[in-house]
Protein backbone atom coordinates (compact mmCIF):
# COMPACT_ATOMS: atom_id res chain seq x y z
CA UNK A 1 0.00 0.00 0.00
CA UNK A 2 2.80 2.41 0.94
CA UNK A 3 4.58 1.65 -2.33
CA UNK A 4 1.44 2.45 -4.31
CA UNK A 5 1.00 5.77 -2.49
CA UNK A 6 4.67 6.61 -3.04
CA UNK A 7 4.35 5.72 -6.71
CA UNK A 8 1.30 7.98 -7.14
CA UNK A 9 3.10 10.78 -5.27
CA UNK A 10 6.09 10.54 -7.61
CA UNK A 11 3.77 10.52 -10.63
CA UNK A 12 2.11 13.73 -9.40
CA UNK A 13 5.49 15.37 -8.83
CA UNK A 14 6.56 14.48 -12.37
CA UNK A 15 3.30 15.86 -13.79
CA UNK A 16 3.72 19.11 -11.87
CA UNK A 17 7.30 19.43 -13.12
CA UNK A 18 6.21 18.70 -16.67
CA UNK A 19 3.44 21.29 -16.44
CA UNK A 20 5.84 23.89 -15.12
CA UNK A 21 8.38 23.00 -17.82
CA UNK A 22 6.57 25.39 -20.16
CA UNK A 23 8.89 28.37 -20.03
CA UNK A 24 7.43 31.66 -18.75
CA UNK A 25 9.15 35.03 -18.68
CA UNK A 26 8.42 38.60 -17.64
CA UNK A 27 10.15 41.65 -19.10
CA UNK A 28 8.99 43.81 -16.20
CA UNK A 29 11.34 46.12 -14.38
CA UNK A 30 9.64 47.67 -11.36
CA UNK A 31 12.10 50.58 -11.31
CA UNK A 32 11.71 51.46 -15.00
CA UNK A 33 8.41 50.24 -16.47
CA UNK A 34 8.73 50.08 -20.27
CA UNK A 35 6.48 50.52 -23.28
CA UNK A 36 6.61 47.83 -25.96
CA UNK A 37 7.30 49.30 -29.42
CA UNK A 38 7.98 46.21 -31.55
CA UNK A 39 8.27 42.46 -31.11
CA UNK A 40 8.86 39.52 -33.42
CA UNK A 41 10.86 36.44 -34.25
CA UNK A 42 14.55 36.25 -35.10
CA UNK A 43 14.96 34.03 -38.15
CA UNK A 44 17.94 31.67 -38.41
CA UNK A 45 18.32 29.00 -41.10
CA UNK A 46 14.61 29.30 -41.97
CA UNK A 47 13.66 28.52 -38.38
CA UNK A 48 12.84 30.41 -35.20
CA UNK A 49 16.20 31.31 -33.67
CA UNK A 50 14.84 33.61 -30.97
CA UNK A 51 12.78 36.73 -30.31
CA UNK A 52 13.26 40.49 -30.02
CA UNK A 53 11.38 43.06 -27.96
CA UNK A 54 12.06 46.76 -28.52
CA UNK A 55 10.93 48.75 -25.51
CA UNK A 56 11.09 52.42 -24.54
CA UNK A 57 12.69 52.68 -21.11
CA UNK A 58 12.98 56.47 -20.75
CA UNK A 59 12.62 59.78 -22.54
CA UNK A 60 15.79 61.77 -23.21
CA UNK A 61 14.23 64.86 -24.78
CA UNK A 62 11.39 65.84 -27.11
CA UNK A 63 12.87 64.01 -30.10
CA UNK A 64 14.90 61.23 -28.46
CA UNK A 65 14.02 58.19 -26.36
CA UNK A 66 16.12 55.65 -24.51
CA UNK A 67 15.43 52.11 -25.70
CA UNK A 68 16.07 48.57 -24.50
CA UNK A 69 16.35 45.82 -27.09
CA UNK A 70 15.72 42.49 -25.37
CA UNK A 71 17.08 39.49 -27.29
CA UNK A 72 15.85 36.02 -26.26
CA UNK A 73 16.72 32.60 -27.63
CA UNK A 74 14.17 30.05 -28.85
CA UNK A 75 13.70 28.77 -25.27
CA UNK A 76 13.00 32.27 -23.85
CA UNK A 77 16.40 32.47 -22.20
CA UNK A 78 17.75 36.02 -22.06
CA UNK A 79 20.61 36.43 -24.52
CA UNK A 80 21.33 40.16 -24.59
CA UNK A 81 19.88 43.48 -23.47
CA UNK A 82 21.10 46.24 -25.79
CA UNK A 83 20.70 49.87 -24.76
CA UNK A 84 20.70 52.80 -27.18
CA UNK A 85 19.17 56.24 -27.76
CA UNK A 86 17.23 56.98 -30.93
CA UNK A 87 14.45 59.03 -32.43
CA UNK A 88 10.98 58.91 -30.90
CA UNK A 89 9.81 57.87 -34.36
CA UNK A 90 11.18 54.34 -34.67
CA UNK A 91 10.04 50.79 -35.32
CA UNK A 92 11.93 47.53 -35.56
CA UNK A 93 10.75 45.82 -38.73
CA UNK A 94 12.55 42.45 -38.76
CA UNK A 95 15.50 40.54 -37.33
CA UNK A 96 17.74 37.70 -38.47
CA UNK A 97 20.75 35.89 -37.03
CA UNK A 98 23.65 33.69 -38.05
CA UNK A 99 25.94 31.62 -35.86
CA UNK A 100 28.18 34.62 -35.16
CA UNK A 101 25.98 37.73 -35.43
CA UNK A 102 22.48 39.16 -35.38
CA UNK A 103 20.94 41.91 -37.52
CA UNK A 104 18.04 44.29 -36.88
CA UNK A 105 16.30 46.41 -39.48
CA UNK A 106 14.95 49.71 -38.11
CA UNK A 107 12.63 52.19 -39.77
CA UNK A 108 12.58 55.92 -38.94
CA UNK A 109 9.58 57.46 -40.75
CA UNK A 110 10.16 61.00 -39.44
CA UNK A 111 13.86 60.89 -40.43
CA UNK A 112 13.07 59.24 -43.78
CA UNK A 113 15.58 56.44 -43.45
CA UNK A 114 16.13 52.75 -42.81
CA UNK A 115 18.98 51.46 -40.68
CA UNK A 116 20.45 47.97 -40.53
CA UNK A 117 22.43 47.27 -37.35
CA UNK A 118 24.60 44.15 -37.08
CA UNK A 119 25.77 43.02 -33.62
CA UNK A 120 28.00 40.16 -32.56
CA UNK A 121 26.73 37.61 -30.07
CA UNK A 122 28.09 39.69 -27.17
CA UNK A 123 25.92 42.65 -28.16
CA UNK A 124 28.77 44.73 -29.64
CA UNK A 125 27.80 46.79 -32.68
CA UNK A 126 29.79 45.56 -35.69
CA UNK A 127 28.29 47.52 -38.56
CA UNK A 128 25.55 50.04 -39.20
CA UNK A 129 24.15 50.65 -42.70
CA UNK A 130 21.75 53.50 -43.43
CA UNK A 131 19.62 54.19 -46.49
CA UNK A 132 17.78 57.49 -46.72
CA UNK A 133 14.87 58.27 -49.00
CA UNK A 134 12.96 61.33 -50.14
CA UNK A 135 9.27 60.66 -49.65
CA UNK A 136 8.30 63.18 -52.36
CA UNK A 137 10.57 62.07 -55.20
CA UNK A 138 12.29 58.71 -54.71
CA UNK A 139 10.76 56.51 -52.06
CA UNK A 140 12.31 53.36 -50.65
CA UNK A 141 10.08 50.80 -48.97
CA UNK A 142 10.36 47.50 -47.20
CA UNK A 143 8.49 44.43 -48.34
CA UNK A 144 5.98 44.93 -45.53
CA UNK A 145 2.95 44.23 -47.69
CA UNK A 146 3.74 40.78 -49.04
CA UNK A 147 0.98 38.82 -50.73
CA UNK A 148 2.57 35.47 -49.97
CA UNK A 149 4.66 35.34 -46.83
CA UNK A 150 3.41 34.60 -43.33
CA UNK A 151 2.34 37.63 -41.34
CA UNK A 152 4.81 36.71 -38.58
CA UNK A 153 7.66 35.74 -40.93
CA UNK A 154 10.44 37.78 -42.50
CA UNK A 155 9.64 39.51 -45.75
CA UNK A 156 12.66 41.74 -46.18
CA UNK A 157 15.71 40.68 -44.13
CA UNK A 158 17.49 37.30 -44.41
CA UNK A 159 20.76 35.85 -43.16
CA UNK A 160 23.31 34.55 -45.67
CA UNK A 161 25.48 32.41 -43.38
CA UNK A 162 28.86 33.89 -42.47
CA UNK A 163 28.67 36.30 -45.42
CA UNK A 164 26.20 38.58 -43.69
CA UNK A 165 22.65 39.55 -44.58
CA UNK A 166 20.46 40.44 -47.53
CA UNK A 167 17.40 42.69 -47.77
CA UNK A 168 14.75 43.12 -50.47
CA UNK A 169 13.49 46.68 -50.99
CA UNK A 170 10.79 48.18 -53.19
CA UNK A 171 12.10 51.33 -54.87
CA UNK A 172 9.68 53.84 -56.32
CA UNK A 173 11.01 55.89 -59.20
CA UNK A 174 9.97 59.17 -60.73
CA UNK A 175 6.87 59.32 -62.98
CA UNK A 176 5.14 56.40 -61.26
CA UNK A 177 7.65 53.68 -62.16
CA UNK A 178 8.73 51.11 -59.62
CA UNK A 179 11.42 48.45 -59.28
CA UNK A 180 13.15 46.46 -56.55
CA UNK A 181 16.63 46.06 -55.06
CA UNK A 182 18.26 43.01 -53.46
CA UNK A 183 20.98 44.37 -51.15
CA UNK A 184 23.86 42.46 -49.52
CA UNK A 185 25.45 43.62 -46.26
CA UNK A 186 28.64 42.03 -44.94
CA UNK A 187 28.98 41.43 -41.20
CA UNK A 188 32.68 42.19 -40.69
CA UNK A 189 33.85 44.23 -43.66
CA UNK A 190 31.94 47.39 -44.34
CA UNK A 191 30.98 46.35 -47.85
CA UNK A 192 27.67 46.30 -49.65
CA UNK A 193 26.49 45.22 -53.07
CA UNK A 194 23.18 45.42 -54.87
CA UNK A 195 21.23 43.59 -57.54
CA UNK A 196 18.66 45.72 -59.34
CA UNK A 197 16.94 44.93 -62.65
CA UNK A 198 16.31 48.57 -63.52
CA UNK A 199 13.12 49.88 -65.06
CA UNK A 200 12.17 49.92 -68.72
CA UNK A 201 9.83 52.69 -69.79
CA UNK A 202 6.98 53.00 -67.32
CA UNK A 203 7.15 49.49 -65.87
CA UNK A 204 5.86 48.86 -62.38
CA UNK A 205 8.00 45.98 -61.13
CA UNK A 206 7.53 44.42 -57.70
CA UNK A 207 9.33 41.51 -56.03
CA UNK A 208 7.23 39.60 -53.47
CA UNK A 209 9.11 37.16 -51.25
CA UNK A 210 8.07 33.52 -51.66
CA UNK A 211 10.64 31.28 -49.96
CA UNK A 212 14.28 30.83 -49.05
CA UNK A 213 16.50 27.75 -48.99
CA UNK A 214 20.12 27.44 -47.91
CA UNK A 215 21.25 28.76 -51.30
CA UNK A 216 18.25 30.24 -53.14
CA UNK A 217 15.87 33.14 -52.61
CA UNK A 218 12.54 32.86 -54.46
CA UNK A 219 10.55 35.98 -55.34
CA UNK A 220 7.58 36.61 -57.58
CA UNK A 221 8.52 39.45 -59.92
CA UNK A 222 5.37 41.01 -61.32
CA UNK A 223 4.85 43.91 -63.68
CA UNK A 224 1.63 45.65 -62.66
CA UNK A 225 1.38 47.80 -65.77
CA UNK A 226 -1.86 46.84 -67.51
CA UNK A 227 -0.31 47.04 -70.96
CA UNK A 228 2.63 44.79 -70.01
CA UNK A 229 1.18 42.71 -67.17
CA UNK A 230 3.36 39.70 -66.39
CA UNK A 231 4.47 37.43 -63.57
CA UNK A 232 7.73 35.51 -63.22
CA UNK A 233 9.10 33.38 -60.38
CA UNK A 234 12.79 34.15 -59.99
CA UNK A 235 15.35 32.11 -58.05
CA UNK A 236 18.27 34.20 -56.83
CA UNK A 237 21.53 32.54 -55.74
CA UNK A 238 22.43 34.10 -52.39
CA UNK A 239 26.08 32.98 -52.59
CA UNK A 240 26.96 34.11 -56.13
CA UNK A 241 24.53 37.06 -55.79
CA UNK A 242 23.20 36.42 -59.28
CA UNK A 243 20.00 35.13 -60.80
CA UNK A 244 20.00 31.32 -60.82
CA UNK A 245 16.93 30.73 -63.01
CA UNK A 246 13.37 31.90 -63.53
CA UNK A 247 10.07 30.19 -64.21
CA UNK A 248 8.21 32.32 -66.71
CA UNK A 249 4.55 31.62 -66.07
CA UNK A 250 3.51 33.63 -69.13
CA UNK A 251 4.94 30.95 -71.43
CA UNK A 252 2.60 28.29 -69.98
CA UNK A 253 -0.82 27.29 -71.28
CA UNK A 254 -2.41 29.17 -68.41
CA UNK A 255 -1.33 32.19 -66.41
CA UNK A 256 -0.06 31.21 -62.98
CA UNK A 257 -0.09 33.19 -59.73
CA UNK A 258 1.95 31.51 -56.96
CA UNK A 259 0.69 31.26 -53.39
CA UNK A 260 3.54 29.13 -51.98
CA UNK A 261 6.92 27.66 -52.93
CA UNK A 262 8.11 24.58 -51.03
CA UNK A 263 11.45 22.76 -51.29
CA UNK A 264 10.90 18.99 -51.15
CA UNK A 265 13.10 17.46 -48.40
CA UNK A 266 15.72 15.07 -49.77
CA UNK A 267 14.99 15.94 -53.39
CA UNK A 268 16.20 18.50 -55.91
CA UNK A 269 12.60 19.55 -56.46
CA UNK A 270 10.56 22.64 -55.68
CA UNK A 271 6.74 22.54 -55.40
CA UNK A 272 4.90 25.67 -56.56
CA UNK A 273 1.23 26.08 -55.64
CA UNK A 274 -1.18 28.76 -56.81
CA UNK A 275 -4.20 29.68 -58.92
CA UNK A 276 -4.24 29.51 -62.70
CA UNK A 277 -6.07 31.85 -65.07
CA UNK A 278 -7.05 32.34 -68.66
CA UNK A 279 -4.40 34.14 -70.71
CA UNK A 280 -6.41 37.34 -71.19
CA UNK A 281 -7.71 37.63 -67.59
CA UNK A 282 -6.31 40.04 -65.01
CA UNK A 283 -5.38 38.24 -61.79
CA UNK A 284 -6.65 40.98 -59.51
CA UNK A 285 -10.16 40.81 -60.98
CA UNK A 286 -10.68 37.05 -61.16
CA UNK A 287 -10.67 33.99 -58.93
CA UNK A 288 -9.08 31.96 -61.70
CA UNK A 289 -10.00 28.58 -63.11
CA UNK A 290 -8.67 26.54 -60.19
CA UNK A 291 -5.49 25.47 -58.40
CA UNK A 292 -2.29 24.57 -60.26
CA UNK A 293 0.68 22.66 -58.82
CA UNK A 294 4.06 22.70 -60.55
CA UNK A 295 7.00 20.51 -59.58
CA UNK A 296 10.20 22.28 -60.66
CA UNK A 297 13.86 21.28 -60.80
CA UNK A 298 15.82 23.15 -58.14
CA UNK A 299 18.92 23.08 -60.35
CA UNK A 300 17.61 24.31 -63.71
CA UNK A 301 14.13 25.71 -63.07
CA UNK A 302 12.59 23.32 -65.60
CA UNK A 303 8.95 22.41 -64.88
CA UNK A 304 8.88 18.63 -64.36
CA UNK A 305 5.12 18.13 -63.84
CA UNK A 306 2.04 20.30 -64.23
CA UNK A 307 -1.19 19.40 -62.41
CA UNK A 308 -4.41 21.41 -62.68
CA UNK A 309 -7.40 21.11 -60.33
CA UNK A 310 -10.40 22.97 -61.75
CA UNK A 311 -13.07 24.58 -59.58
CA UNK A 312 -15.70 23.13 -61.90
CA UNK A 313 -14.53 19.51 -61.89
CA UNK A 314 -11.84 18.19 -59.51
CA UNK A 315 -12.40 20.70 -56.70
CA UNK A 316 -16.22 20.78 -56.81
CA UNK A 317 -16.26 17.00 -56.13
CA UNK A 318 -14.66 17.60 -52.73
CA UNK A 319 -15.71 21.17 -51.96
CA UNK A 320 -19.08 22.59 -53.00
CA UNK A 321 -18.44 25.48 -55.42
CA UNK A 322 -19.42 26.71 -58.87
CA UNK A 323 -17.15 27.03 -61.90
CA UNK A 324 -15.75 30.31 -60.54
CA UNK A 325 -14.86 28.71 -57.21
CA UNK A 326 -17.64 30.42 -55.27
CA UNK A 327 -19.21 28.63 -52.30
CA UNK A 328 -22.71 29.56 -51.14
CA UNK A 329 -21.59 30.25 -47.55
CA UNK A 330 -17.86 31.01 -47.68
CA UNK A 331 -17.70 32.93 -50.94
CA UNK A 332 -14.31 32.54 -52.65
CA UNK A 333 -11.15 30.92 -51.30
CA UNK A 334 -7.92 32.81 -50.72
CA UNK A 335 -4.91 30.46 -50.83
CA UNK A 336 -2.62 31.48 -47.96
CA UNK A 337 0.14 28.90 -47.80
CA UNK A 338 0.98 25.23 -48.25
CA UNK A 339 3.03 22.53 -46.57
CA UNK A 340 4.12 18.98 -47.26
CA UNK A 341 2.86 16.15 -45.09
CA UNK A 342 3.91 12.50 -44.97
CA UNK A 343 4.33 10.50 -48.20
CA UNK A 344 4.68 13.68 -50.25
CA UNK A 345 1.07 14.76 -49.78
CA UNK A 346 0.43 18.48 -50.15
CA UNK A 347 -1.82 20.53 -47.84
CA UNK A 348 -3.05 24.04 -48.66
CA UNK A 349 -4.48 26.42 -46.04
CA UNK A 350 -7.26 28.56 -47.53
CA UNK A 351 -9.78 31.02 -46.11
CA UNK A 352 -13.12 32.15 -47.45
CA UNK A 353 -14.01 35.76 -48.26
CA UNK A 354 -17.17 37.40 -49.55
CA UNK A 355 -18.91 40.74 -50.05
CA UNK A 356 -22.17 41.34 -48.16
CA UNK A 357 -24.66 44.13 -47.61
CA UNK A 358 -24.79 45.39 -44.02
CA UNK A 359 -27.41 47.29 -42.08
CA UNK A 360 -25.38 50.34 -41.16
CA UNK A 361 -24.32 50.73 -44.78
CA UNK A 362 -27.84 51.77 -45.70
CA UNK A 363 -27.92 54.43 -42.97
CA UNK A 364 -24.38 55.54 -43.83
CA UNK A 365 -25.25 55.91 -47.50
CA UNK A 366 -28.62 57.65 -47.10
CA UNK A 367 -29.14 59.53 -43.83
CA UNK A 368 -25.47 60.57 -43.37
CA UNK A 369 -24.58 60.89 -47.05
CA UNK A 370 -24.64 64.76 -47.05
CA UNK A 371 -21.89 64.74 -44.41
CA UNK A 372 -19.33 62.53 -46.21
CA UNK A 373 -20.50 62.04 -49.84
CA UNK A 374 -19.06 58.48 -49.94
CA UNK A 375 -21.89 55.95 -50.22
CA UNK A 376 -21.07 52.43 -49.07
CA UNK A 377 -23.58 49.61 -48.81
CA UNK A 378 -21.23 46.62 -48.61
CA UNK A 379 -18.19 45.27 -46.78
CA UNK A 380 -15.76 42.44 -47.48
CA UNK A 381 -15.49 39.81 -44.75
CA UNK A 382 -13.42 36.70 -44.18
CA UNK A 383 -15.19 33.46 -43.29
CA UNK A 384 -14.31 29.82 -42.54
CA UNK A 385 -10.93 28.13 -42.82
CA UNK A 386 -10.64 25.37 -45.43
CA UNK A 387 -7.79 22.84 -45.54
CA UNK A 388 -7.25 21.22 -48.95
CA UNK A 389 -5.44 17.86 -49.09
CA UNK A 390 -3.79 16.62 -52.29
CA UNK A 391 -2.44 13.13 -52.99
CA UNK A 392 1.18 12.43 -54.08
CA UNK A 393 0.14 13.04 -57.72
CA UNK A 394 -1.17 16.52 -56.74
CA UNK A 395 -4.87 15.79 -57.21
CA UNK A 396 -7.35 17.05 -54.61
CA UNK A 397 -8.68 14.22 -52.44
CA UNK A 398 -10.19 16.03 -49.45
CA UNK A 399 -11.40 19.49 -48.36
CA UNK A 400 -12.29 20.09 -44.71
CA UNK A 401 -14.10 23.26 -43.59
CA UNK A 402 -13.59 24.60 -40.06
CA UNK A 403 -16.15 27.08 -38.75
CA UNK A 404 -14.81 30.49 -37.81
CA UNK A 405 -16.56 33.70 -36.80
CA UNK A 406 -16.50 36.10 -39.77
CA UNK A 407 -14.82 39.48 -39.37
CA UNK A 408 -14.89 42.59 -41.53
CA UNK A 409 -11.66 43.21 -43.40
CA UNK A 410 -12.58 46.28 -45.45
CA UNK A 411 -15.66 48.46 -45.90
CA UNK A 412 -16.49 51.31 -48.29
CA UNK A 413 -15.16 49.24 -51.18
CA UNK A 414 -18.35 49.04 -53.25
CA UNK A 415 -16.64 50.08 -56.48
CA UNK A 416 -13.57 47.83 -56.18
CA UNK A 417 -13.41 44.23 -57.33
CA UNK A 418 -13.71 41.86 -54.36
CA UNK A 419 -10.63 39.86 -55.40
CA UNK A 420 -8.55 43.04 -55.50
CA UNK A 421 -9.84 43.92 -52.03
CA UNK A 422 -8.90 40.43 -50.77
CA UNK A 423 -5.34 40.85 -52.05
CA UNK A 424 -5.03 44.14 -50.20
CA UNK A 425 -6.51 42.59 -47.06
CA UNK A 426 -3.91 39.81 -47.23
CA UNK A 427 -1.12 42.37 -47.66
CA UNK A 428 -2.28 44.22 -44.55
CA UNK A 429 -2.77 41.01 -42.50
CA UNK A 430 -6.54 41.37 -42.16
CA UNK A 431 -7.42 37.72 -42.74
CA UNK A 432 -7.71 35.42 -39.73
CA UNK A 433 -4.94 33.09 -40.98
CA UNK A 434 -1.50 33.58 -39.41
CA UNK A 435 0.95 30.76 -40.18
CA UNK A 436 1.59 27.04 -40.68
CA UNK A 437 3.80 25.78 -37.86
CA UNK A 438 5.85 22.56 -37.90
CA UNK A 439 5.46 20.08 -35.06
CA UNK A 440 8.30 18.09 -33.55
CA UNK A 441 7.62 15.05 -35.75
CA UNK A 442 8.31 14.96 -39.51
CA UNK A 443 5.14 15.42 -41.54
CA UNK A 444 3.23 16.85 -38.57
CA UNK A 445 2.18 20.50 -38.52
CA UNK A 446 -0.45 22.98 -37.33
CA UNK A 447 -2.52 25.50 -39.30
CA UNK A 448 -2.86 28.56 -37.03
CA UNK A 449 -5.37 31.40 -37.22
CA UNK A 450 -7.37 33.92 -35.20
CA UNK A 451 -11.05 33.30 -34.53
CA UNK A 452 -13.12 36.30 -33.49
CA UNK A 453 -15.72 34.16 -31.70
CA UNK A 454 -16.67 35.71 -28.35
CA UNK A 455 -17.51 33.79 -25.20
CA UNK A 456 -18.04 35.47 -21.84
CA UNK A 457 -15.13 37.78 -21.12
CA UNK A 458 -13.01 36.33 -23.90
CA UNK A 459 -12.94 38.54 -26.98
CA UNK A 460 -11.49 35.96 -29.31
CA UNK A 461 -9.49 32.77 -29.67
CA UNK A 462 -6.30 31.65 -31.35
CA UNK A 463 -7.08 28.36 -33.06
CA UNK A 464 -4.69 25.74 -34.36
CA UNK A 465 -5.49 22.65 -36.41
CA UNK A 466 -2.90 20.04 -35.52
CA UNK A 467 -2.20 17.33 -38.09
CA UNK A 468 -0.73 14.18 -36.53
CA UNK A 469 0.09 12.40 -39.78
CA UNK A 470 -3.40 10.95 -40.18
CA UNK A 471 -6.03 13.51 -39.20
CA UNK A 472 -6.58 17.03 -37.85
CA UNK A 473 -7.53 17.93 -34.31
CA UNK A 474 -8.77 21.41 -33.40
CA UNK A 475 -7.53 23.31 -30.32
CA UNK A 476 -8.10 26.83 -29.01
CA UNK A 477 -6.14 29.28 -26.88
CA UNK A 478 -8.39 31.96 -25.30
CA UNK A 479 -7.23 35.51 -25.87
CA UNK A 480 -7.41 37.96 -23.01
CA UNK A 481 -9.75 40.86 -22.58
CA UNK A 482 -9.92 44.56 -22.58
CA UNK A 483 -6.99 45.28 -20.27
CA UNK A 484 -4.46 42.96 -21.89
CA UNK A 485 -3.54 42.73 -25.56
CA UNK A 486 -2.60 39.16 -26.46
CA UNK A 487 -0.59 38.16 -29.51
CA UNK A 488 0.71 34.78 -30.64
CA UNK A 489 4.01 34.11 -32.41
CA UNK A 490 5.37 30.86 -33.81
CA UNK A 491 7.95 29.23 -31.56
CA UNK A 492 10.26 26.26 -31.88
CA UNK A 493 8.62 23.16 -33.43
CA UNK A 494 5.72 22.01 -31.27
CA UNK A 495 5.27 25.28 -29.34
CA UNK A 496 3.57 28.67 -29.58
CA UNK A 497 4.66 31.88 -27.87
CA UNK A 498 1.84 33.74 -26.07
CA UNK A 499 2.62 37.43 -25.37
CA UNK A 500 0.43 39.47 -23.01
CA UNK A 501 0.96 43.23 -23.18
CA UNK A 502 -0.70 45.26 -20.43
CA UNK A 503 -0.31 48.85 -21.62
CA UNK A 504 -1.94 50.29 -18.49
CA UNK A 505 0.50 48.57 -16.14
CA UNK A 506 3.35 48.63 -18.68
CA UNK A 507 4.08 44.95 -18.23
CA UNK A 508 4.99 42.25 -20.73
CA UNK A 509 4.34 38.62 -19.80
CA UNK A 510 5.00 35.69 -22.12
CA UNK A 511 4.88 31.94 -22.02
CA UNK A 512 5.65 28.97 -24.23
CA UNK A 513 2.57 26.84 -24.84
CA UNK A 514 3.00 23.32 -26.10
CA UNK A 515 0.84 22.35 -29.06
CA UNK A 516 -1.12 19.30 -27.91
Amino acid sequence: MFRNILFLFLINICCIQAASAQKTLSLNDAATPSILYSSGTIQRNNQIGGYYFLMQSDRVDKTTNAYLLHVLDENLNRVRKIKFDASTSISLQEAAASDSSMAFLFYYPADKKYELRIYDNDGKLLQSYTRAFDSHKRRLHLQNMSLHNESEGNRTLFEVGDQGYMAVFVRWQAKGTCTYDINFYESRNRKTSKFSPGVAGRDFLRADFLAKTDSLLFVEVSNRRASRSSSTIMAFNIHTRKKAFEVNANKEKWQFEPAAVLPVPGQDTIVMVGKYFEKDVKHVKSNGKGIAIYRVSRNTGAILTRTYNSWETEISRQYSCDKKGQNAENGYLYLHNATLGPDGKLFVAAEGYYRRMYAYGFVHSTVFLPFHLTPSFTRVQNSDMVVLEFNPTDKLVKAITYDKAPSTMMARMDFLNRHMVARNARAYGLFGYRFIHPAGDPGHFSVCYYNGRKSGEEKGYFTYLRYNGQKFRQYEVPLRTKEVSTSVLPAKPGFLLIIEDNRKERTIEMRMEKIS
